[in-house]
């Protein structure tokens, strides 16, 4: 099950998932109810967040707040439970302190391959893929990255995805009337950008950094926003005094980047869903304007591929995950086929940009890859 050595077994993962499944129901009833819940569809798939203690509840619910749902009588497929155990006073066996880890803490899982754990300093989150269950355990204070804080439980959703026939992606996305540009390309390309001004002008924003990709019945792509976060460096943030107002500026030594939510932005519309209608790699480009250009899909999947890709080793478990390459490039194939593709050279002048985008999503749309009702 398993081809990535750095992967550390975990001999008693079932016995310490159940330990620790009796001990959030008693940190549950040390507080009386849930600090915080949260029932919202994850990349389409009813999710239940439950949460005990009223600081780590802030903390994890707000990146999902986004995509709340008013209905929870929908059966949640996936269940997501975490208790802090310096509000509820209720500690685990195996659950402590461990100084010897370094803040991205190391990952393991059980010899067959259905417990996933991702153990850090103060936290032990493990994930039953069978149950379909993220149970998680923290100790305060909860002083943790913007990225933790802005994208909590990445590397368990990561292999969650995987297990239910989606890709977590390293991506921006926004969208117009129904049809979404997908941005792909490595770290500094100008996805942030581009993202962030489509969102300030008007255009539905769904993800700066990481997304999930699925396909639906009738053979199109759909993208789903996870976080409704967004990382930028101080210095960008000049760019954009509306965004500067909201953003949290770096706390924690690992922190290069100011922390933003876009709820918190005036007039910033957040979606859960969309068609992708092109596909768009962007790059700056010492040019006074943007530039636009058809691409062929083996070039578009030279940006898209990569950086995703480099997840795997990052984030990823690592279970087979030679396998879980070979299907990732098939999958990006197949989207690349089904939507035009386009590079987008990003000039000194920012105010083109969002034209420049809006027009691809013209042509899209006139290329009658019309979005799909969901």
């Amino acid at each position: 099950m398993i081809d990535n050595p750095t992967v550390h077994i975990l001999q008693d993962a079932a016995e310490r998932f159940q330990a620790m499944s009796r001990a959030f129901d008693k940190a549950l009833d040390s507080v009386g109810t849930a600090s915080a819940e949260l029932s919202f569809p994850l990349s389409g798939v009813p999710t239940r967040l439950r949460v005990a203690g009223e600081a780590l509840g802030r903390r994890v619910i707000r990146p999902f707040r986004h995509l709340a749902t008013p209905d929870r009588n929908a059966a949640p497929r996936l269940r997501i439970d975490l208790w802090d155990e310096t509000e509820t006073g209720i500690t685990c066996d195996g659950c402590a302190v461990d100084d010897s880890l370094s803040t991205w803490g190391e990952w393991k899982c059980s010899q067959d391959g259905r417990f996933l754990i991702h153990h850090r300093k103060t936290a032990f989150e493990i994930y039953d893929r069978r149950q379909q269950r993220i149970l998680g355990w923290s100790v305060g204070p909860l002083q943790v990255s913007h990225h933790e804080r802005g994208r909590p439980l990445l590397r368990l959703l990561m292999q969650w995805h995987r297990d239910n026939g989606l890709h977590l992606i390293h991506a921006g996305l926004v969208a117009s009337d129904g049809l979404g540009v997908l941005m792909v390309g490595k770290s500094g390309s100008g996805k942030s950008t581009t993202a962030l001004l489509c969102a300030l002008d008007g255009m539905d924003f769904l993800s700066e950094d990481f997304l999930a990709l699925g396909q639906s019945s009738d053979g199109s792509y759909i993208g789903y926003s996870i976080y409704g976060s967004a990382k930028l460096h101080p210095d960008h943030l000049r760019r954009f005094p509306r965004l500067g107002e909201a953003a949290l500026g770096p706390e924690h030594a690992e922190d290069d980047k100011s922390l933003l939510f876009l709820e918190d932005v005036p007039g910033v519309r957040l979606a859960g869903q969309v068609q992708i209608g092109a596909v768009v790699a962007p790059r700056v480009a010492d040019a006074s304007g943007c530039r636009v250009r058809r691409i062929g899909s083996g070039e578009a999947l030279m940006h898209l591929a990569p950086s995703t890709l480099v997840l795997l080793n990052c984030y990823g478990l690592g279970l087979r995950r030679g396998d879980v390459v070979a299907k990732n490039l098939d999958d990006f194939g197949k989207l690349l086929e089904t939507c035009p593709s386009y590079r987008l050279e990003l000039g000194r002048d920012t105010s083109s940009i969002v034209p420049a985008v809006r027009g691809i999503i013209d042509e899209a749309r006139a290329s009658a890859l019309r979005p799909t009702r969901i």
